[in-house]
């Protein structure tokens, strides 16, 4: 299992996504990854890492993550991986 993957909550959707750092290596875990190209998707880095921590609010994501976020949710898998917010 990554380091770092996002909570994404359960399948109601009543609590926002946000990232944890897991302290296991075993898990099951959805996983997103894209082109870089352009325009960066959103990113987390040394400041923002306390705020994806507390929470990432669904519509600050771009469509593909918050699409990402939402078949998590529906295949059941809590964790999803993607690759610009570890």
């Amino acid at each position: 299992m990554p380091k770092r993957v996002i909570d994404v909550g359960p399948a109601d959707g009543t609590c926002e996504p946000r990232l944890v750092e897991m302290q296991t290596t075993r898990g099951d875990w959805c996983t997103l990854s894209h082109t870089w190209g352009g325009k960066m998707a959103l990113t987390t880095t040394r400041a923002t890492l306390q705020d994806r921590i507390r929470g990432i609010v669904m519509s600050d994501l771009p469509l593909t993550f918050q699409d990402a976020v939402i078949v998590s949710r529906v295949l059941g898998v809590r964790y999803l991986w993607i690759d610009s917010l570890w």
